[in-house]
């Protein structure tokens, strides 16, 4: 057993597991289903904003706001504001989103990814996308809690901690298994979402690699 791989392992050490997948279009967040409450575009920025308290942490994509003096807390604890959300909505899904993302991965279906990550994110993908290597990815154990939210000026930021085992192949030009792998992923992705925006989609801002357990 490995740690990490997949999708973003590749990128720096973020698995796809370490992607979202987003399994909402246009308008989540306005009520067709338990997704709609979160419509999670992206996978990009705000990764290092937990590093202070986890120093053993290896950030996987890096664009977000600058840490600061700001110290991670647990959900719930410690800030007045705090952006309005059903967490166990939230979750339910975000783990959707996952599964979502790492399916596109496998399908190199990079128009549908860029529906949900920052611009930055999308091009770090379909940079990797373009190596040519096929991938089939199982998702095994999958489990999400919140590990923070809060509200900046001009944003408001809920992280997720991710743990997930998955069983990830490599496949060449002629779809023949050239690696075949069992990885755990632990990882903390942080969603962004401006207030007051008619767009309701939270962006998936940055994925933190944790190097030891919450």
């Amino acid at each position: 057993t490995s740690t990490r791989g997949g999708m973003l392992g590749a990128l720096g050490g973020l698995a796809m597991g370490g992607l979202l997948g987003a399994l909402l279009f246009g308008g989540a967040f306005e009520g067709i289903n338990l997704f709609d409450v979160l419509v999670i575009g992206g996978l990009a920025a705000m990764l290092i904003l937990l590093l202070r308290r986890h120093a053993a942490t290896q950030p996987a994509y890096a664009g977000g706001p600058a840490p600061g003096n700001r110290e991670m807390t647990s959900f719930g604890q410690g800030r007045a504001l705090r952006p309005s959300i059903d967490e166990a909505h939230f979750l339910e899904a975000a783990r959707n989103i996952y599964l979502r993302m790492q399916r596109d991965w496998d399908a190199g279906d990079l128009e549908d990814i860029r529906r949900f990550c920052t611009p930055d994110i999308a091009e770090r993908i379909a940079a990797e996308m373009q190596q040519g290597h096929g991938h089939q990815t199982e998702v095994g154990m999958l489990e999400a809690s919140i590990a923070d939210a809060w509200i900046e000026q001009d944003a408001e930021w809920v992280s997720v901690h991710f743990r997930a085992m998955l069983r990830e192949k490599t496949l060449d030009a002629q779809g023949h298994t050239t690696e075949d792998k069992t990885a755990e992923v632990n990882e903390i992705w942080h969603f962004r979402h401006e207030p007051g925006s008619d767009d309701p989609t939270w962006y998936l801002a940055g994925i933190q690699q944790v190097e030891r357990p919450l």
